[in-house]
């Protein structure tokens, strides 16, 4: 199953990637605009994973939320900005990916990874923006 996330993983984020288009120096500031940090939450890591996708990875203590009221964060918080729910997988124990998409602007990947919350506390979260 370990195998089967890591694979789910590297393939959304493949998939995000295919609808990209917004220059490398400007995505991470649209990105930061566009997608708002959830309370609470701790971020490890704001990077560009390719020229085409910005990438934000950050933790949430499980004393603080739970992984449906994250998803239910995004899903509110980003269909009120217009943006439509493309699909919501939940991989049970392992976690789960969102994925929101707004035509004139692009795709947004939510993943929660859940294996080793007991073990940490925390809930994993990264979060893929692409911009057409």
């Amino acid at each position: 199953m370990k195998n089967k996330i890591h694979i789910l993983t590297s393939i959304v984020f493949c998939l995000v990637c295919l609808f990209a288009g917004c220059t490398q120096e400007n995505l991470l500031g649209k990105m930061k605009k566009i997608v708002p940090i959830v309370e609470g939450a701790r971020v490890l890591e704001s990077k560009l994973a390719t020229e085409k996708m910005g990438v934000i990875m950050m933790e949430v203590e499980v004393s603080k939320t739970s992984q449906k009221d994250l998803l239910d964060f995004y899903k509110d918080t980003m269909t009120k900005q217009g943006w439509e729910l493309k699909s919501l997988k939940d991989y049970g124990k392992n976690g789960s990916v969102m994925e929101l998409v707004k035509d004139d602007l692009g795709t947004l990947s939510v993943v929660t990874i859940m294996k080793k919350v007991k073990k940490t506390g925390t809930i994993p979260v990264t979060l893929n923006l692409t911009i057409k």
